[in-house]
């Protein structure tokens, strides 16, 4: 009998970055597991806000790894910083690599910002993946974050308030009861970091559609954070054949509003059968 999820705890794993830079996360291990999803989260956010997929996934014989981004989450260390774009793509790429070592087909899921930094890196990086997959992803900001402050520049301290606020995540009991008071959640970045978002940013739409990955989609209707429209008319013309998209009831914060349907959806798309593939424009 599988335990409940409220039960099934993730194990810490420790991965070396770039510069030696140490990088925790989140490992939910299946049983018999027949795939690998790892999941890089938003700005603001670690590895724990997915535990509400990662869990039912793990049920579902899916296992999951979720990564701390540095001076994110449990990495105290240059809290709220990145030293350049670079370093994060490297950090991304040693985590693959673990990935890679448990000898399964590997689908790459970024939440909210952690969708650019996903796409930044496969436009980089040559990996084999099964599939890419977007959970509310910030490609389109809306017209209202876009007008937020934001200060570029090489501070490495952590002085900026991050770009999304926390309230447009969800208006559900979990942003009063883990949200809001929550000890790991970022809330200062550098300049530096916002140097790095903006590195991220510039081209998004044309990094995105050069992707051949199969490509799961998965937005929130009530988001307000997302511009949808711009988001779903790119993707559908991203140049394949096997993506699928769908639009849930949920604000920005799918893994809380809708956490049952987003797991089943991605458990669903997993075991649809796609196979490893390097895709990128030489």
């Amino acid at each position: 009998m599988h335990k409940e999820i409220t039960e099934l705890q993730n194990s810490f794993v420790t991965i070396t970055g770039d510069n030696g830079y140490q990088l925790n996360a989140r490992f939910w291990q299946a049983d018999g597991a027949r795939a690998l999803l790892v999941l890089i989260h938003g700005v603001v956010s670690h590895s724990e806000w997915l535990k509400t997929i990662a869990a039912p996934l793990a049920q579902q014989g899916i296992s999951s790894l979720a990564i701390d981004r540095r001076g994110a989450g449990l990495n105290t260390l240059a809290r709220g910083d990145a030293p350049s774009s670079d370093a994060l793509l490297k950090d991304l790429d040693a985590g693959m690599q673990w990935a890679a070592h448990q000898n399964l087909p590997i689908h790459l899921c970024g939440f909210c910002w952690g969708s650019n930094y996903v796409v930044n890196y496969l436009a980089d990086y040559p990996v084999n993946i099964a599939s890419m997959v977007f959970i509310a992803p910030s490609l389109f900001p809306a017209a209202w974050i876009i007008e937020q402050p934001f200060e570029v520049g090489e501070s490495s301290e952590a002085t900026e308030n991050p770009v999304m606020p926390i309230d447009q995540f969800t208006d559900g009991p979990m942003f009063k009861s883990y949200i809001k008071p929550d000890p790991h959640r970022l809330r200062k970045v550098s300049t530096r970091m916002n140097s790095c978002m903006q590195s991220f940013s510039r081209g998004i739409w044309m990094k995105f559609l050069r992707l051949k990955y199969p490509c799961l989609m998965i937005l929130g209707d009530k988001d307000s954070v997302v511009d949808n429209d711009a988001t779903r008319q790119v993707f559908d013309r991203l140049p394949i054949e096997q993506k699928k998209q769908l639009i849930l009831d949920a604000a920005h914060g799918i893994q809380f509003d809708q956490p049952s349907a987003a797991a089943n959806s991605i458990a669903q798309w997993v075991k649809s059968g796609h196979l490893p593939q390097q895709s990128r424009d030489q």
